[in-house]
Parts: C-alpha cells; sequence; structure tokens
C-alpha cells in the first residue's frame, strides 16, 4: 500500500482528484441531488469530494494492489465507485489551486475501483471553520469499472 497525505483548501467545499491527462479541461459540474446525497460528484475520470467545511482540511490517498477490507466503522460516509486513468499521473486540488499548484501522485493508466470515505463530519464548530472531518480516497485496479452507490450514508448535522 501506498499513502500519500495532504492538506488542501477546499474553497466551495470541494477537493477534486482526477487524471492528469484531463486536469486542464474545465469540468462544469452541474449538482443534482443525487450528488448532493452522496456528497460527492463522479464522472469517468474526475471524482469530486464535497467537503463539510469551506477551509483546509485533510485528504489522504491510499493506493493498493487489490480490494482492500474496507472497516466501515471507521467512517461516517462512504462512496464506491469507478475511476479510468489514461495518463499515469493523478492530480488532487482544490477549486482554487493553480495548475503548478496540485498535487501529484503517480497512478498507472487502468480501471480503478474507489471508495470516497468521510470521517468526523459532526465535528465542525457553529462557525464552520474548525474541525477535525478528514477525506480518504481508497484505489485499487479493478477489470470493470464499478458503478456508483452509497455504502454508509450519514451526512452532517
Amino acid at each position: 500500500m501506498q499513502e500519500f497525505n495532504f492538506t488542501l483548501l477546499a474553497a466551495y467545499f470541494q477537493v477534486t482528484f482526477q487524471d492528469a491527462a484531463v486536469a486542464h479541461m474545465v469540468e462544469e459540474i452541474e449538482w443534482n441531488e443525487e450528488q448532493l446525497d452522496t456528497l460527492n460528484y463522479t464522472s469517468e475520470h474526475t471524482l469530486v469530494l464535497t467537503t463539510v467545511r469551506d477551509h483546509t482540511v485533510p485528504v489522504s490517498v491510499l493506493l493498493y494492489e487489490e480490494k482492500p477490507a474496507l472497516a466501515l466503522e471507521q467512517y461516517d460516509h462512504v462512496v464506491e465507485c469507478g475511476l479510468t486513468m489514461h495518463s499515469n499521473t493523478a492530480v488532487l486540488y482544490g477549486v482554487i489551486d493553480a495548475l503548478a499548484d496540485r498535487r501529484r501522485i503517480p497512478l498507472a493508466a487502468g480501471l480503478y475501483g474507489v471508495w470516497l470515505c468521510y470521517q468526523n463530519l459532526n465535528s465542525i464548530d457553529e462557525f464552520g471553520l474548525e474541525g477535525e472531518d478528514c477525506y480518504t480516497i481508497l484505489l485499487w485496479k479493478e477489470n470493470t469499472r464499478l458503478p456508483k452507490r452509497i455504502l454508509k450514508q450519514a451526512l452532517p448535522t
């Protein structure tokens, strides 16, 4: 397993993880009820996590050779989905990060299974600035693209 840990400014309550091959394209997102309920937006090459703070948040990316065991009890909210990589690099960034400031992660081309995991969503203070919320993206190689489904639903209060 490889682990990458970052602290990102989640401006507009968003953090994006995507194939570097398409990172120069602006993907206009029209949020719908399903995306708001699952706290994310997914497309073939892009994952956008909705955060509960418009502030700096910790984000971890964990890469596995094969599908790992998932301890659902560790998380408040978990969504399973798929991701297609054409390049050998993924980028992780906040909405207002410049192209040069995006975090680069080596990730071989191919299909991946993904778990988007959210923790401590109810730890946010009354002003929405301080909290212990954190976000983890777990990836493993897959033979087919996984459909999006909620494994654990918990919305912040």
